[in-house]
């Protein structure tokens, strides 16, 4: 721009010194007058030409400038633009430098969790290793014991038999928990009693229970109890039901069940009519708590209707939970119960038989076969003669 000016700025002075030149001519005489007309037009043709040409060129110039100023305003602006997404950049950088921070925290913390949960993993096998060879030790234990207790019983036997000549005896019950000897022809008639139930009574053993004789029928709902005693000619001294625990389980009424288990009582009052009913009630279940309260409402219902029948009564189980919910020793999974849990059960039906038959316990031999039960065991453990008789 400032050399355009500069050229414009010469042409003028140069336009000034032909001036002073042809007014200098001009004075030299009139008579080259003609000759200076005819070069002045040419000169102010020239002058305007150049005048015309310095304009247009002013004019571009402009433009140009025009143009520059418009295009440095946008690189401005795309500068500030770019400084921005600079900026916003940078913020996501360090966010995501953030992110890799936590990332790797949390895969440290997974590898620990990870060494942790195989550490208890290791320690919950070593534990069932030791629970197994535990119980293992256990058995190897009763067996021993019992094995012992028959030796005992054996050795007792021979020196009775050298003693005594007289046939083969029996123990009868008697109240003062002595034992009386009698011939087989005047022995006392144990009580018969028929466990009619689930899977629950399936380790059962019916001549472990004392002073009865027992037999067990599996019927795994109320309807196969049914089946069972519309076909059966038995007609033992008590019938103990152990069902309902299937049944809760399925799409039948509270009320429906409890109508099913009143029909099955007087079916069965009705095929033996002197048999003593006993309705042994489901223990606590923990494979769905629906059904661990649906068995307890159920079971309330039955105790209420059954309490006034002299001839039908409930064995409550509840001592083999706590607080509603199963005592985990006792069972082998959240429904069945154990060789300890059956103990109990059967404990349980026991004591309902004798106290609603009127029975007393039997007593235990001696060594004298009389009087005391402590003798009969000696040295034998004590948790040996709950194992031996429920």
């Amino acid at each position: 721009m400032e050399k355009l000016e500069n050229t414009v700025c010469d042409l003028i002075d140069k336009v000034s010194v032909n001036n002073v030149s042809q007014k200098e001519t001009r004075c030299s005489g009139e008579e080259s007058t003609c000759e200076h007309d005819t070069e002045l037009r040419r000169v102010r043709k020239i002058r305007k030409e150049q005048a015309d040409f310095v304009t247009d060129q002013a004019r571009k110039i402009k433009a140009y400038q025009s143009e520059i100023d418009h295009q440095q305003t946008i690189i401005s602006s795309k500068n500030r633009e770019i400084e921005e997404l600079n900026e916003k950049i940078q913020s996501k950088m360090q966010v995501i430098s953030k992110q890799d921070d936590e990332l790797h925290d949390l895969n440290t913390l997974r590898k620990k969790v990870e060494k942790q949960d195989s550490v208890i993993r290791s320690n919950k096998n070593e534990m069932e290793e030791l629970q197994q060879r535990i119980k293992n030790k256990n058995q190897y234990l009763e067996d021993k014991e019992e094995e012992n207790f028959e030796l005992k019983l054996q050795c007792k036997k021979l020196a009775h038999e050298k003693k005594d000549d007289t046939p083969y005896t029996v123990v009868t019950r008697k109240s003062n928990n002595l034992i009386e000897i009698t011939n087989d022809e005047n022995s006392e008639k144990e009580p018969t009693v028929k466990l009619i139930g689930s899977s629950i009574l399936s380790h059962v053993d019916g001549k472990r229970m004392s002073g009865l004789n027992v037999s067990v029928e599996q019927a795994y709902t109320i309807q196969q109890a049914k089946d069972y005693v519309n076909g059966s000619t038995s007609k033992p001294d008590i019938t103990v039901f152990q069902v309902l625990s299937n049944d809760v389980k399925s799409v039948q009424s509270d009320e429906r069940i409890i109508k099913s288990m009143e029909e099955l009582v007087k079916l069965n009052e009705t095929k033996a009519p002197n048999s003593k009913i006993i309705v042994s009630l489901p223990p606590p279940r923990k494979d769905n708590p629906k059904w661990n309260l649906r068995q307890k409402s159920i079971a309330s219902q039955l105790e209420v209707l059954f309490h006034d029948n002299d001839n039908v009564t409930c064995c409550p189980n509840d001592n083999l939970g706590l607080n509603g919910q199963p005592k985990p020793h006792l069972y082998r999974d959240n429904v069945h119960i154990n060789e300890q849990g059956t103990r109990m059960l059967c404990g349980n039906i026991l004591r309902t038989v004798r106290k609603f038959c009127n029975l007393s316990q039997p007593a235990h031999r001696n060594n004298n076969n009389m009087t005391s039960n402590n003798n009969f065991y000696g040295s034998r453990p004590r948790y040996r003669q709950q194992y031996q008789r429920y």
